[in-house]
């Protein structure tokens, strides 16, 4: 996949947010769409006891475990 040109949670190419986003592609993959969130997420989850998640966290916990990344911002 690259990386350098294409948003690796939306999927989405960097010419779109140069163009059209304040910041470009760079503050979009740092701040928006930071990949590292989405890993401290699941592991945050995979720590969390299942009776204190919320429903979110139950729903994305679930699909993660199913190998189901549609809870994602995919397009």
């Amino acid at each position: 996949m690259d990386t350098e040109n294409v948003c690796f949670i939306c999927n989405q190419n960097r010419f779109i947010f140069d163009k059209l986003v304040e910041g470009g592609f760079d503050r979009h993959v740092s701040k928006d769409h930071n990949l590292w969130c989405y890993v401290f997420y699941i592991v945050h989850l995979e720590q969390k006891d299942p009776t204190e998640m919320t429903g979110i966290e139950s729903y994305v916990f679930e699909m993660y475990h199913k190998d189901d990344l549609t809870w994602m911002p995919r397009n």
